[in-house]
């Protein structure tokens, strides 16, 4: 079946895989991350997807499940970087902890806790794609403390750059997520069995209708997003080169002076040295020192605002400026031409030539 919902999308991902009956696939996949043996698992009813509305188009669906009995495990997935993932992390696992226990209990009863997030963007500046957190010592980096608590970070982007192994449980399943290579992901349907069932019931999922609206409100409000911070950019950068051309003029104005004054006194004072003993030329050499001032005040000024407003400024914004809205332009068109959409539309949307968008299909 062509045009697949993806599993990018937090609902598609929750829905697939906290669906009654698909616990197998949930455990397949999270020993393919912990690398543990997962003897019994039970994922937690979190909100359902009718509460994902026009006025929640960002809305976190995660899935929480229960191991064995004493670990909690919180999935997020996530495709727009809203530079806060570290501190919603820490947020949740802290909220994971504090509504394990009630009034009385104790401490050691506590499960342990682990937060694996899934990102379509690069988190770390780490070369691996799959990153994993311990606690150790600060003067003693092989002792671990408070293993209790770990997190997990997945980057797509980084996974894509790789070529998969696919008798690698883990990259079989990311490969089959992350969805942008067919010819693989049939691969990893033939060798592993759990995501030949899950395929089939993204398949089922792919012909509800309600989850295809959501699906496009989610692009929507993706590509709102980008275009708010595009515009936000803009107004930063307008602001910023009129902030930069007055402390040009006003740098330029004192370095002149300043210039201006040295040149003055020196001149001056040779002067005044070399003919301070011929007093005919006493008038002379207080015209010359004041010309000199003047002059030199003059060309300080012209050369300050000249180097400083025209190169400083206009140069450096400008190429700032076009360079951040031509990279933002092109990270839309890669995520619209994901999504299979028209290149007219494209072009209309992002104002990007179809040579450029031709270009960009074959990153």
């Amino acid at each position: 079946m062509d045009n697949l919902l993806s599993l990018k999308m937090d609902f598609v991902f929750n829905r697939l895989f906290s669906k009654k009956g698909n616990e197998g696939l949930l455990k397949d996949f999270l020993e393919s991350i912990l690398d543990i043996q997962i003897h019994k698992i039970e994922i937690v009813p979190e909100a359902r997807l009718e509460r994902l509305s026009k006025t929640n188009k960002f809305g976190v669906l995660d899935i929480k499940a229960t191991l064995n009995n004493r670990i909690v495990v919180n999935v997020e997935m996530q495709i727009v970087d809203n530079k806060d993932i570290e501190k919603r992390s820490l947020f949740y696992a802290g909220k994971l902890m504090s509504e394990q226990l009630s009034l009385g209990e104790k401490y050691r009863d506590m499960k342990d806790i682990i937060m694996i997030n899934i990102l379509d963007y690069e988190f770390t500046s780490l070369p691996d794609y799959h990153t994993e957190t311990i606690t150790v010592a600060k003067k003693h980096r092989n002792y671990e403390m408070i293993k209790s608590l770990k997190y997990h970070f997945i980057e797509l982007p980084k996974f894509r750059k790789q070529h998969p192994d696919l008798n690698n449980r883990l990259e079989q399943w990311l490969t089959f997520i992350d969805g942008m290579n067919k010819e693989l992901i049939q691969m990893a349907i033939k060798n592993n069995k759990k995501i030949k069932k899950a395929h089939e019931e993204l398949e089922f999922l792919s012909g509800d209708a309600e989850l295809k609206r959501l699906e496009f409100l989610k692009f929507k409000a993706a590509c709102d997003e980008a275009s708010r911070i595009d515009y936000l950019t803009n107004k930063v950068l307008k602001d910023g080169m009129k902030q930069g051309m007055q402390k040009g003029i006003e740098m330029g104005i004192e370095k002149g002076i300043e210039k201006g004054m040295k040149q003055g006194v020196e001149r001056g004072m040779k002067q005044g040295v070399e003919q301070g003993m011929k007093q005919g030329i006493e008038q002379g050499m207080k015209q010359g020192i004041e010309q000199g001032m003047k002059q030199g005040i003059e060309q300080g000024i012209q050369e300050g605002i000249e180097q400083g407003m025209k190169q400083g400024v206009e140069q450096g914004i400008q190429k700032g400026m076009e360079q951040g809205i031509n990279q933002e332009k092109i990270a839309i068109a890669k995520k619209m031409l994901l999504k299979k959409m028209n290149i007219d539309t494209i072009i209309e949307i992002t104002g990007l030539s179809k040579v450029e968008i031709e270009n960009i299909k074959q990153i």
